[in-house]
């Protein structure tokens, strides 16, 4: 300090202890409060009806990343609701009319609660600065006690006796019957015993579990994103279903009681099941043994897997010509042309949907009526031949061609021997000439009239003729 006409020049102490208790104090205050005095965020007014832990500072998240903060927490004016008066970063804006806020715990056993704040959609209208959010939209945490309230009596006392028995089954040695079907190694241990027995095949358990994580971390960062964001929804999905938590654990204690109820069956199920599993084990033997043939396998075709991104990049050069190929300007009129054609040949199929129509029942009548006919043998009595009547008739021709041989000059005739002692007639009565003896009647008998033609019956819906001789038909 300069002494000059012994006046002391420079701050007193007086004043420099006054300042330095100022500065102390703000820094004293900044330290609480994490605050700029006459200074604040975007607010907004949240009312619920139960608002249970909440402290002032306690985080406003939105999709777990802080944005704000509880500035207030009070209760509403003439009414039992809790307002909580939300101090929102301007990342967090827009907050919209359909906005909800819901009280959540960071950990199960409860503590450490923040606001879950959704902003809503964008079509919503803004909330303006001090604007609030109802209590409609609001909603409280569910508590442990809560959760156990819900079960009834009969449900602890149902879960008790499921964790009795279960300790029982750790301390119990199996009956000989059960021993049967044990594999060496655990016969005569406790069901404790024998699981720590187990655990020297652990190893090789998390060898393979190893390789099974190192493939779920995928050969990008995205497909582990996509699997967290998957996690994120089916979290955001549970939570904005509390509601539905309660009844389902509820209904939790009728389940128990059914069991209970079927207490013998379900000591026979499990007694089967353990059968079960002993019979299963040659199968997993061998499963076991298949599987380190499958792990090579799987070492090999993963460096190719690797392989296949860098194929897709090479590939897109060869799309793009792909592309550049099937466009307007190479194809050129080959694609319209292409085009009518295929309308054309559209039209025609849908044209002859009625020829294939009748296609279809002739053929169906050639199947059903006709072939079936011509194959059917006559009956002649002692004459019959016992081929098909088809065949009958071209062996006819050939008779009739021999017998129709002339040899002077005349040409092809019939030829029948006849006398004078009867008339030889046409079923219509006609005379066709004499024979030496009356006739006794044709073979097979003709029918006493001509059969019914139908015209309004279409052939592959009438029903096959009766070949057989009928007993009233005329000799």
């Amino acid at each position: 300090m300069t002494l000059h006409g012994g006046r002391e020049h420079g701050m007193s102490r007086r004043k420099a202890g006054v300042i330095g208790l100022i500065v102390l104090t703000v820094l004293v205050y900044f330290a609480f409060t994490k605050d700029i005095p006459f200074t604040r965020g975007y607010e907004v007014n949240a009312y619920f009806t139960n608002a249970a832990n909440i402290q002032p500072r306690s985080p406003v998240r939105i999709a777990g990343v802080n944005v704000g903060r509880v500035a207030k927490v009070e209760r509403a004016k003439d009414s039992n609701l809790t307002k909580l008066v939300l101090d929102l970063d301007d990342e967090a804006l827009p907050i919209h009319a359909n906005a909800t806020a819901k009280v959540r715990f960071r950990i199960f056993l409860e503590g450490n609660a923040f606001v879950d704040l959704k902003p809503g959609t964008p079509g919503s209208p803004a909330i303006k600065d001090g604007g609030s959010i109802p209590v409609a939209q609001t909603g409280g945490p569910v508590q442990l006690d809560q959760l156990l309230a819900a079960v009834n009596s009969d449900a602890r006392k149902g879960l008790s006796s499921i964790f009795t028995e279960i300790g029982t089954a750790f301390n119990t040695v199996g009956t000989p019957e059960e021993n049967k079907t044990q594999d060496d190694d655990v016969k005569k241990l406790t069901g404790a015993e024998a699981l720590n027995r187990a655990f020297r095949y652990g190893p090789d358990g998390f060898r393979g579990g190893a390789k099974l994580f190192d493939a779920l971390i995928g050969y990008s960062p995205d497909a582990n994103l996509t699997i967290l964001r998957g996690f994120r929804d089916f979290n955001t999905a549970i939570n904005d279903r509390e509601a539905q938590l309660v009844p389902l654990i509820a209904d939790f204690g009728t389940t128990i009681g059914a069991f209970a109820d079927d207490e013998d069956a379900l000591r026979q199920s499990t007694k089967q099941f353990s059968r079960l599993a002993y019979e299963s084990e040659p199968t997993l033997r061998e499963l076991n043994q298949l599987l380190p043939a499958l792990t090579k396998w799987s070492d090999t075709i993963a460096p190719q897997l690797k392989e296949i991104p860098e194929t897709a990049r090479e590939a897109g050069p060869w799309i793009n010509q792909t592309q550049a190929l099937l466009s307007k300007n190479e194809l050129g009129k080959t694609a319209p042309l292409a085009q009518r054609t295929v309308e054309n040949f559209a039209k025609t199929a849908g044209a002859s949907r009625g020829l294939f129509t009748q296609l279809n029942r002739i053929a169906v009548c050639w199947s059903n009526n006709w072939f079936p006919t011509l194959n059917t043998p006559l009956s002649d009595g002692a004459a019959s031949s016992g081929k098909e009547n088809y065949k009958e008739f071209w062996y006819a021709l050939v008779g009739w061609n021999s017998a129709a041989q002339g040899f002077n000059g005349n040409g092809p005739v019939l030829r029948l021997g006849s006398g004078s002692a009867a008339d030889v007639q046409t079923p219509s009565g006609a005379l066709y000439g004499k024979a030496a003896q009356p006739q006794i009647g044709v073979n097979p008998l003709l029918p006493s009239k001509n059969p019914t033609l139908r015209n309004d019956v279409p052939c592959y819906k009438n029903q096959r003729p009766n070949l057989a001789p009928s007993p009233g038909s005329t000799p």
